[in-house]
């Protein structure tokens, strides 16, 4: 069962680096994340970052021209890093909010009150009746011709492979943890059901490779050797055109890009 004891300090310090990135010489997932929403009227929208984390992402967006950005997440120390970051880079901003709550619980908005939600690296770890109640709960946040976006890391055939090879390589442990985190690992076909169950249509659904600014194992590997072989085989070998037409076609796809981005949609009652 997720509880908020899991995301601790330690875990937010091992966490994707976030606006770091930019750093070493890439955009960030952050950076992708806006770039999906970059073309919709930010500067009319009140949007809310479901599981907002560190609040790179709220920053982002108000600084990108959201009209008022709410920040949601259940778990203290997330809420006490994002609203320093928002203190930090933003200064005394009203039109921004960090509220410490859960998606579980209703009335912590007021119905119809956002026209964008994101929902970025949160669907994972969520047990399936909290995620139907959260995704519920988000449709009657949205206005009727609100937008949802999702995105999942890592989806449920790599995370498989990456347990079996932590089991053979007898770090069990690390195997428990990573379950405990990623409690509900999807696939294309669950995310779709599921979003469905809660009201929304998926009007576009895709398979993306960005494990390098995705895996925080990856970001946090100490081996520069380990760390150039890993993106050499997921970013240039598995994340080639070729590699990924050719294991599409024979039911792969989900190995070659395994991060599964949903736009979508109210459904009219």
């Amino acid at each position: 069962m997720t509880t908020a004891a899991i995301y601790d300090g330690a875990y937010f310090d091992r966490m994707r680096e976030g606006d770091a990135s930019r750093g070493r010489g890439g955009p960030s997932l952050y950076d992708e994340f806006l770039a999906i929403v970059d073309g919709m009227p930010l500067k009319d929208m009140r949007v809310l970052d479901a599981g907002c984390g560190r609040g790179e992402l709220v920053v982002m967006l108000r600084k990108a021209g959201a009209a008022h950005v709410v920040g949601l997440d259940f778990a203290p120390e997330a809420v006490r890093r994002a609203t320093t970051l928002v203190r930090d880079e933003l200064g005394d901003d009203d039109a921004v909010r960090i509220v410490q709550g859960s998606l579980q619980d209703r009335e912590v908005f007021e119905p119809g009150g956002f026209d964008l939600v994101l929902m970025t690296d949160v669907v994972e770890h969520l047990p399936q009746p909290v995620l139907e109640d959260a995704l519920a709960n988000v449709a009657g946040w949205l206005k009727p011709d609100g937008t949802l976006l999702v995105h999942t890391f890592p989806t449920l055939g790599l995370h498989r492979l990456y347990n079996g090879v932590m089991r053979l390589a007898g770090r069990g442990a690390v195997v428990e943890q990573s379950n405990r985190i990623h409690c509900n690992v999807q696939t294309r076909r669950r995310v779709r059901h599921t979003l469905a169950g809660a009201g929304f249509t998926c009007d576009r659904l895709w398979l993306q490779n960005d494990f390098t600014r995705t895996s925080s194992v990856y970001q946090n590997l100490r081996s520069p050797v380990l760390k150039r072989a890993a993106k050499l085989l997921v970013d240039d070998v598995l994340g080639s055109p070729i590699v990924r037409g050719a294991m599409g076609a024979v039911g792969l796809a989900e190995f070659a890009s395994p991060s599964i981005y949903c736009l979508c949609s109210k459904r009219s009652p």
